[in-house]
């Protein structure tokens, strides 16, 4: 008896179950929603940038919340392990944490411009979008943490005072925010990078009185 080919599923590509091609789904998503926005990034869309049939992308990411999710997932681990936490590491005092801070936003901008595309992209689209909302509440936690832990080094260097640390992580994630705000524009970035400087240098003379 010959035994008849098993006929393949519709849309489903040779290499489905591949990393490889799961990553480039991925890779061509946060170009999309860095570039266009979580709106006008399509399946149909992705599929032309990847070369995929448009059913074929749900193989790897059931719905465009769960695409998006992973890349605003890649992105923040990115972010902090390959850029921010290397940067701090050595850093033993509030300023330094803070320079550190400052130079791998920087690098990260300059090296890796669809990364801070795509966190400010993000700010609005997890606004906007109710479907994107539990992204949206998971955005400042690690942030906030990190602050946390940069304050905290102030107030146990003497830099900044103990009844000020509300009020500097404030500082801190606004100032950061407006960093995200206008990271596509490089000269921009870099002249509130220095303003950003100037400021910490003011707030650790004067011991954090003013605030």
């Amino acid at each position: 008896m010959t035994l008849s080919k098993p006929k393949p599923r519709l849309g489903r590509p040779v290499d489905a179950d591949g990393d490889q091609t799961r990553s480039r789904v991925l890779s061509a998503a946060r170009t999309a929603f860095a570039e266009l926005g979580y709106a006008a990034t399509t399946y149909r869309l992705l599929a032309e940038r990847t070369g995929l049939a448009p059913s074929a992308l749900y193989n790897y990411f059931e719905s465009k919340v769960e695409l998006y999710a992973a890349a605003h997932q890649e992105v923040q681990i990115e972010t902090y392990s390959e850029w921010i936490l290397p940067a701090i590491t050595d850093t033993t005092t509030f300023v330094e944490r803070v320079d550190a801070l400052l130079e791998s936003f920087m690098l990260m901008n300059a090296e890796n411009p669809e990364a801070a595309r795509f966190q400010a992209a993000a700010r609005i689209d997890t606004e906007r979008h109710p479907e994107l909302a539990a992204i949206r509440d998971d955005l400042p936690v690690q942030r906030r943490n990190l602050f946390a832990d940069t304050v905290d080094l102030g107030i146990s260097t003497g830099e900044i005072p103990s009844q000020s640390r509300r009020s500097v992580m404030a500082m801190l994630e606004t100032l950061t925010l407006g960093l995200v705000e206008i990271s596509s524009q490089p000269e921009a970035h870099r002249i509130a990078v220095e303003g950003f400087r100037n400021a910490i240098a003011v707030l650790v003379t004067t011991n954090g009185d003013h605030l």
